[in-house]
């Protein structure tokens, strides 16, 4: 039988992972897909299935394209989390993120981001906490997007 992917002690040490029970971040440190994002390299774009990451080295920049243009919108740093938003709308990626140095990411599917979500009060708090601020983020970014109008006479 295969071990964890990560160590319950490197997880400990990210405030997402530090307010689970025991027996949920052995879960986690199983269950979790740990994938390697090389500068430059797309961990996800925007409008594909959405999953639920968390960052543990390196760096991620977050892109949405407003009014067609892509603008970097966030820098993720280690323990930053992110991909709560489309998964807990039921829609697809609202933003791509992509690496800008050599990157380690832990990478959640549906069914452990929720149990993630259902095993502790603190854990779920953090992540509707941050969701909140993020939709907060992107609502100011869309009012301040000038409407393109068109007469007709």
């Amino acid at each position: 039988m295969e071990g964890p992917l990560f160590h319950i002690d490197e997880l400990r040490q990210f405030p997402l992972m530090s307010c689970l029970p025991e027996s949920q971040l052995q879960r986690m440190a199983r269950g979790a897909a740990d994938l390697h994002v090389n500068t430059d390299e797309w961990l996800i774009r925007e409008g594909e299935e959405p999953w639920f990451f968390m960052l543990i080295s390196g760096g991620l920049d977050l892109w949405k394209t407003f009014a067609g243009k892509p603008q970097k919108v966030n820098t993720y740093k280690p323990g930053d989390f992110f991909g709560e938003v489309p998964l807990l709308l039921g829609s697809l990626a609202f933003a791509g993120a992509r690496a800008s140095e050599p990157s380690r990411v832990m990478k959640i599917d549906r069914v452990l981001f929720k149990e993630l979500l259902d095993s502790s009060k603190d854990c779920r708090a953090l992540v509707m906490e941050t969701m909140t601020k993020r939709l907060n983020m992107l609502q100011d970014r869309i009012v301040d997007i000038p409407v393109a109008r068109v007469l007709v006479i």
